[in-house]
């Protein structure tokens, strides 16, 4: 016959007698009684979780048992006791055994929280134009002070906003819950004034005028600087660019001092063009010496030579070029005609030209060919 055993669960103690009936196939039966004594199961308390400074020790506590054991034992005054000291090195668990006199135990548990020592971070300095906020930041603590406490909108909070009217150092002390430890890091926060640019005033210009742009600052040093528009500028972030003023135009130019801090200002430019910006000489020696050999349109904020005739005494058309630039000698004339070196004479010219603005202008006259 094969053996089984019988488990019985009892929930309150005492004392309980228990009848056994086994029977065979055949309808044979026999009886067992069994009589138990159920003891009660201890209750084992110990004490809340508690926090501690690292280096510190705590007296843990038992209670509802006659004999105890705890485990494990590493930073244990001792194992097998009522109340052991701890002084653990970093965050433990510890539990307790709690064993009655009739055999019987239970469990109980405690954290023991070690706090350690920590070092806060903090993000890095920076620049701000007065007016500015900047946000501070802060970790790797419970509790933070921030002083001075001037330009904060609050200095007890890892993330203070702040907004200091000049440039500020910051100090920062972070502590844990317990105050076990303690730590400290710096801010600086440089605070820089708004820069001034100014360009002077507004200006009328001819033509074909070079101008160098410059401009007076405050508030400096300037790091960067940006013109617009790029129209007919040699340069568009150098400090004095130089413009050929051909039309009306307003140059701005925008700014940043050492702090980041901005400003700008526009320059306006109005253009006028007239025919004294048109040199015609009354006469050339086409000889071959290099001095005044081309008898050509010279001018100055002009964009466009439309037509540059000349003719003999007689009316005769003897050189013609349209739609050429000022200033060129291959659209000169260099005394011939048709090949053939003209002797000295006087001949009559014409030029209609654009000024860079748009402006035409018809001028006419004589030429004296020198040989």
């Amino acid at each position: 016959m094969d053996k089984q055993d019988v488990q019985l669960l009892f929930t309150t103690p005492g004392n309980y007698s228990a009848r056994f009936i086994s029977g065979t196939q055949f309808g044979c039966f026999d009886t067992v009684y069994r009589n138990f004594n159920v003891n009660s199961t201890p209750i084992v308390k110990t004490l809340p979780d508690i926090t501690i400074c690292k280096g510190s020790s705590v007296t843990l506590s038992s209670s509802g048992a006659n004999e105890y054991t705890w485990y494990p034992n590493e930073g244990l005054s001792c194992v097998q006791c009522t109340g052991p000291i701890s002084n653990p090195l970093f965050t433990t668990s510890y539990v307790v055994k709690g064993k009655s006199d009739n055999g019987c135990f239970a469990f109980d548990t405690i954290l023991v929280k070690v706090i350690q020592p920590f070092k806060i971070n903090v993000t890095p300095g920076d620049s701000i134009c007065i007016g500015q906020s900047m946000q501070l930041m802060a970790s790797g603590a419970v509790h933070y002070q921030w002083t001075p406490t001037i330009g904060l909108n609050n200095s007890t909070i890892s993330n203070p906003l702040a907004q200091p009217q000049s440039s500020t150092k910051y100090r920062v002390i972070g502590s844990d819950e317990l105050s076990c430890f303690s730590d400290t890091a710096f801010v600086m926060v440089g605070v820089g004034q708004y820069p001034v640019v100014d360009l002077g005033p507004d200006l009328t210009l001819s033509t074909g005028t070079l101008l160098e742009i410059s401009s007076t600052i405050t508030n400096g040093p300037i790091r960067k600087w940006t013109w617009s528009p790029g129209t007919d500028l040699n340069c568009t972030i150098c400090p004095k660019p130089t413009a050929t003023i051909k039309k009306n135009i307003s140059y701005t130019v925008n700014v940043i001092n050492a702090y980041d801090c901005p400003a700008s200002d526009t320059l306006n430019i109005k253009v006028f063009c007239n025919s004294s910006q048109v040199y015609i000489p009354n006469s050339f020696s086409p000889d071959g010496d290099g001095l005044n050999d081309i008898f050509m349109v010279r001018a100055s904020g002009i964009m466009q030579v439309k037509s540059f005739r000349i003719y003999s005494r007689w009316g005769e058309l003897v050189f013609e070029k349209t739609n050429i630039k000022p200033n060129d000698p291959l659209a000169g004339w260099d005394g011939r005609v048709k090949g053939v070196i003209m002797g000295p004479d006087v001949y009559a010219y014409t030029a209609e030209v654009i000024c860079d603005n748009g402006t035409p202008y018809f001028m006419k006259g004589n030429v004296t060919l020198l040989r």
